[in-house]
């Protein structure tokens, strides 16, 4: 899937693990940081990236269903490394993912009002969640002129963000009428 971030979207237990462990249980898996670059160095050559060695794409995002209301849960890696949230362009990946008719999401991921309601699609990780909104053509059947497409076709993904306050702070003006002091005066 590529809708900003090419990721690679694998049904956790296909790799042996639940979705759920921690960041860290994960990286501690060589086993599954073995699986997980022979995943990236196929889905790789699939895209027509090639040889991914030494890249951090495709991005390997491991599925499971949601635990807290969302629509699925993640555990997103760069390269083998476990990702302590996920990134906004990767999620925005995920939340497409589960359209994909056959799809690897299909069965995990629990779409809001259900396959092609359209709206937000809350991707949970180990930190909290990101709720993309993908805008999805699902009739893919060709139009005049256009070339037929396997699976949906994504018209654009909006993503809110929110920022924590990082600086309080207090502001004092000079009086008004008096001249700046240079430095050095």
């Amino acid at each position: 899937m590529d809708n900003g971030m090419p990721t690679v979207l694998v049904p956790a237990s296909a790799l042996g693990v639940t979705g759920y462990e921690t960041p860290g249980e994960l990286e501690g898996n060589q086993q599954l940081a073995g699986r997980l670059q022979e995943v990236r160095s196929a889905a790789g050559r699939l895209m027509g990236l090639g040889d991914v060695e030494g890249t951090t794409v495709p991005k390997p995002t491991l599925l499971a269903p949601p635990r807290d209301g969302g629509a699925v849960m993640t555990r997103t890696f760069v390269p083998v490394r476990c990702h302590a949230s996920t990134g906004v362009l990767g999620a925005a990946s995920v939340a497409a993912g589960p359209f994909a008719p056959g799809g690897v999401a299909e069965g995990i991921a629990k779409l809001p009002g259900g396959p092609g309601a359209g709206g937000r699609v809350r991707v949970e990780h180990p930190t909290g969640y990101l709720d993309p909104d993908p805008d999805l053509d699902l009739d893919t059947g060709p139009g005049p002129g256009a070339v037929a497409v396997p699976g949906p076709v994504v018209r654009r993904t909006a993503v809110a963000r929110t920022a924590r306050r990082i600086f309080y702070g207090t502001v004092f003006p000079r009086p008004a009428g008096t001249a700046p002091v240079s430095p050095g005066a």
